[in-house]
């Protein structure tokens, strides 16, 4: 079992004895703790789990996390539901209710303000209804129901239970086997909820490069799609970059071909942004001073906010001329990153998924992760070579519409704006959050306006 003083990860592992809620408390020789583990990911929790105590679990949410005060060097608390009661003779922890907590020593003294904080939420009806939905008990069974009757109506079994894949702020994560191979479910927060739709329209337009979509439920956002296969691998920086030289030009016929049916995908939900309104909607960004924590050491410095607010008549001029150049409105793939693909394989082509942040607009804007991954992925001296052979197979897609001169000079006008794109995707996503629960995720508008700094003279 994990040492508390090392690890990164706690749990909170609950169950109803019918008297009142208990949680299981590991007991070491300086008092009790919540059960440790050196695990993030909920798949990894629930094994870990289930090896050490025998519990069969699901992680609902990362409930308190901090760089302080719950172990060396921070770490995440998450919360559990048991999917079978504890056996009346388990021996591996101690069940104590709320009332308990008093009475007993803590080895890591903060446990005890998490679990009070913990027991208190459950107790409140309104902080019950700002979890997510599949932060709540009760919800994996209802979602598991969903995905059975969904295989059955497409001609599949499944072979064996459901299994959690992850459960995150942005999505939960499900798998279950089937006659056919395997299939996997996602859930989406509101602010995400065109992603089903999404997916099963760019699935019957693209079938070869988007995953097949077995069912959805538009209202609640889930979606059910054949399995298709591991995450990609590289080797090396060679290998990165040669993916995104094979997957961005597909990309960019995709789009091509859907800018004709831009209102149809604003129907769908896809928020618009054209260029010209990239402006109007940074401006709002930097008038939100809370949202970037001027006055945490994490958040923008005030150079930095005077930096970009001066910026804004610059930023207004290039989204002009962006928004004039003879480029389509069509769909922009918000996070177009490697982690969101499937490379070319033998007989295929390369598979594209992970819609979420997907919005109509200016189609170049797509580029602003890509060019952070190569950034951040690829030695410096490589970098921006490798940025030029990306963007030349991207552009070579839109000739149609301008000449190899020009497109240079509008991929050029949209960097920043892609930058500042992507940082309203953020607000966006980040303001749904329980401000309890945005965490580490609150520092991420600061984090991409942080992006705008070299591109701004000064």
């Amino acid at each position: 079992m994990a040492d508390p003083q090392e690890t990164t990860g706690y749990s909170i592992i609950s169950y109803d004895s019918g008297a009142a809620t208990r949680v299981l408390l590991t007991e070491l020789s300086d008092g009790f703790s919540l059960p440790a583990h050196p695990h993030f990911e909920a798949a990894a929790i629930n094994s870990f789990i289930q090896r050490s105590f025998g519990l069969d679990v699901i992680t609902l949410e990362c409930f308190r996390e901090s760089t302080q005060g719950l172990g060396a060097g921070g770490s995440r608390v998450f919360v559990h539901e048991i999917r079978t009661p504890p056996p009346a003779n388990f021996r591996h922890g101690a069940w104590l209710s709320a009332r308990d907590l008093t009475a007993v020593p803590f080895a890591v003294p903060e446990h005890r303000a998490v679990l009070r904080a913990w027991f208190e939420e459950s107790a409140s009806t309104e902080c019950r209804g700002r979890r997510l939905p599949w932060a709540r008990p009760g919800w994996f069974a209802d979602a598991s129901t969903w995905i059975a009757e969904r295989l059955v109506e497409s001609g599949l079994s499944p072979t064996g239970r459901v299994q959690q894949v992850d459960s995150r702020l942005w999505s939960a994560l499900l798998r279950v086997p089937t006659t056919a191979g395997g299939a996997y479910f996602k859930a989406v927060p509101p602010v995400f909820r065109h992603e089903p739709a999404l997916t099963r329209l760019l699935g019957e337009r693209f079938p070869a490069q988007v995953p097949t979509v077995l069912a959805v439920d538009a209202e609640r956002g889930w979606m059910l799609t054949e399995d298709f296969g591991p995450e990609s691998e590289y080797a090396d920086t060679a290998e990165i970059v040669e993916a995104y030289t094979q997957v961005m030009p597909v990309l960019a016929r995709m789009q091509v071909a859907l800018a004709a049916d831009a209102d149809k995908l604003v129907a769908l939900g896809c928020p618009r942004r054209p260029a010209a309104v990239l402006p109007k909607l940074y401006e709002e960004l930097l008038a939100d001073t809370e949202m970037l924590y001027l006055d945490d050491p994490n958040g923008l410095g005030e150079d930095e906010y005077e930096r970009l607010r001066k910026y804004v008549g610059e930023f207004t001029a290039t989204t002009e001329q962006l928004a004039g150049a003879p480029i389509p409105e069509t769909l922009v793939h918000g996070d177009a990153w490697r982690g969101n693909f499937l490379s070319p394989r033998p007989g295929a082509g390369p598979l594209i998924f992970d819609w979420a942040e997907s919005s109509v607009g200016h189609p170049f804007l797509t580029l602003a992760v890509v060019y952070r991954d190569v950034r951040e992925s690829v030695p410096a001296e490589e970098a921006e070579s490798a940025i030029v052979r990306i963007a030349d197979a991207y552009l070579a897609e839109w000739t149609q519409f301008a000449d190899e001169s020009e497109l240079r000079e509008i991929l050029r006008l949209s960097v920043t704006a892609g930058i500042v794109n992507r940082a309203i995707e953020w607000r966006n996503s980040v303001a749904e959050l329980d401000p309890d629960r945005a965490m580490f995720y609150r520092y991420a508008v600061p984090v991409n306006l942080r992006r705008l700094l070299p591109f701004i003279a000064g």
